[in-house]
């Protein structure tokens, strides 16, 4: 002979409390892996424009310094890419250069960069 659990065979509405906690568990675990889910885009979002903004630095700085003359710099220059457009202003007395980088969902970021560094190897190479 088989014994029933006790709170099966009394029908009198003990199990809706189990089925509660469990709903509301489901519902926690779902609701938090729904947020979750929505940073990691938008985390994603994020990092794909920093990369556009490190690539544009790099393609606007490696175009400067190819476009400079001997022994002189552009006062400023501006380029266009495909992912922005770069604006650099070169100040002499600090001998920097101010970037202004705009990609193409315009979010806009400046750097200053200072070309002293440059400036001793091109001295170095010459001597």
């Amino acid at each position: 002979m088989q014994r029933k659990l006790s709170f099966i065979k009394l029908q009198s509405g003990f199990v809706l409390p189990y089925v509660l906690f469990g709903a509301a568990i489901v519902l926690l675990v779902l609701s938090s892996s729904i947020q979750l889910y929505q940073n990691e885009i938008q985390i994603t979002e994020l990092e794909l424009e920093h990369i556009k903004i490190e690539t544009l630095f790099q393609m606007g700085y490696s175009t400067y310094l190819a476009n400079r003359q001997e022994d002189s710099w552009p006062n400023s220059a501006s380029y266009s890419f495909p992912q922005g457009d770069v604006e650099i202003v070169y100040v002499e007395e600090g001998a920097s250069i101010y970037m202004t980088i705009t990609t193409d969902s315009q979010i806009t970021r400046s750097f200053v960069v200072s070309l002293k560094r440059h400036l001793l190897r091109l001295s170095q190479n010459h001597h």
